[in-house]
């Protein structure tokens, strides 16, 4: 049974940096092309691999997918590094990029962890409701909680 991708709150904050990672390769020459495209690839893998992870059947294939997406965004941190030292980003648009994709990384990260922690309490939820439980939770915890992290 799938779940609804777009309630994670890490995969909104990562398609919303996707949208802007695109413009701001819009920019780039056209001799860059393959840089360009790398970049774009990674960017969009982050919340594309969050969105197929939640539609898996279980819960190891969800984290598998989410793991990849963790994996994407610090593949997208070195390819801003990259843009920037060869002088198609500057380092203030740099600085802000940066912070915002530390911000999607922790998310990433602290909903692996909370994947995990269900996952050894999974006797507790039928098969079908794993996934489920985890974004219920994400949802709950983010409405509940001003100060805590969300995940």
């Amino acid at each position: 049974m799938a779940s609804d991708y777009r309630k994670i709150f890490a995969y909104t904050l990562a398609y919303d940096f996707a949208i802007k990672v695109y413009k701001l390769t819009d920019a780039f020459p056209h001799e860059e092309r393959n840089l360009k495209s790398q970049i774009r690839r990674s960017a969009i893998s982050v919340p594309v691999n969050i969105a197929e992870g939640a539609s898996k059947p279980t819960l190891k294939e969800f984290f598998y997918y989410c793991n990849i997406s963790y994996a994407s965004a610090r593949e997208l941190q070195v390819l801003l590094k990259l843009a920037k030292d060869l002088g198609y980003v500057s380092i203030f648009k740099y600085e802000d990029l940066i912070i915002e994709l530390d911000n999607i990384c922790a998310k990433i990260f602290l909903f692996l962890r909370h994947i995990e922690s269900m996952s050894k309490n999974r006797r507790q939820f039928s098969k079908g409701n794993y996934i489920r439980k985890i974004i219920d939770s994400n949802l709950d915890h983010r409405a509940h909680s001003q100060t805590a992290p969300t995940i």
